[in-house]
């Protein structure tokens, strides 16, 4: 599994992403990271990939960003497996990337800081 991590985070990090550290890949589900300005300072959102039900070598991506005293990322869940390719993960990291900015984006200490 540690292999298709580094793999789905190499794919993030073209998309503007910052892998964790390789202990964290080994021991956590943690595998990316990206700090926006806010309104009310840095905020960071995080990136996870968990084992799904699915079956045998299927994930899925899970988000993590705090805002307006909630977790804006709850509903993001993009389903994913071992089999893929670095082109379909590649693919698949523009695919979180939309998941993710429009609601970061919109959330208002980000709705805030624009000028």
């Amino acid at each position: 599994m540690l292999d298709f991590k580094q793999r789905v985070a190499k794919a993030l990090e073209q998309g503007g992403w910052t892998s964790v550290d390789v202990l964290s890949l080994e021991s956590t589900t943690s595998i990316a990271y990206r700090t926006f300005q806010s309104i009310t300072g840095p905020k960071t959102a995080h990136l996870y990939l968990v084992k799904s039900d699915a079956g045998p070598d299927q994930y899925r991506i899970l988000g993590e960003y705090h805002s307006e005293g909630r977790n804006i990322l709850s509903p993001l869940s993009i389903a994913t497996s071992e089999e893929k390719t670095d082109a379909e993960l590649h693919q698949l990291a523009c695919e979180v990337n939309s998941a993710v900015l429009t609601p970061i984006h919109e959330s208002y200490a980000m709705r805030l800081a624009r000028p």
